[in-house]
């Protein structure tokens, strides 16, 4: 599920400019050394090659047949090389201990059950959701 919530969100849709340390050629076309680039993280992780049907949340895509985590060396939410993000690690413990706490201490539910939210996102510098207004009910815990 994290997987996909970091596809589709992708909240840092432009990496930061690097520069071709040496002449190289993507697809046909030839890069002299020095010429700045940006990676578009956006563009990899809505590639229909490597992501069927891009656009819909699914985050079966990354279950295989057996029920176990499938990767894909194309998932890159966090950068690659020298300027990969560096709490990358601490990223990911936050963001399971985060969305686990969340699940098992509140119930929430959509003030309109008939509308569920919109996946559609503002592109810009950073992404973000529309709006979409919910209720959130605190579970009762047991302590065992």
């Amino acid at each position: 599920y994290f997987q996909e919530v970091q596809r589709w969100a992708n909240i840092l849709p432009q990496n930061f400019l690097r520069r071709t340390a040496r002449d190289t050629e993507a697809g046909g076309h030839l890069i002299k050394e020095g010429t700045p680039i940006c990676p578009q993280i956006s563009v990899l992780m809505t590639d229909e090659e490597i992501f069927p049907d891009p656009f819909s949340f699914a985050p079966d895509r990354f279950i295989d047949e057996s029920g176990k985590l499938r990767s894909f060396k194309q998932f890159l939410p966090f950068s690659i090389g020298k300027r990969q993000c560096p709490g990358e690690g601490l990223a990911k413990t936050e963001l399971f201990l985060f969305f686990a706490n969340l699940a098992h201490r509140f119930n929430i539910f959509a003030v309109d059950p008939t509308k569920i939210p919109s996946i559609k996102r503002t592109m810009a510098n950073v992404t973000k959701p529309e709006p979409f207004q919910c209720v959130v009910k605190r579970r009762v815990v047991q302590k065992i």
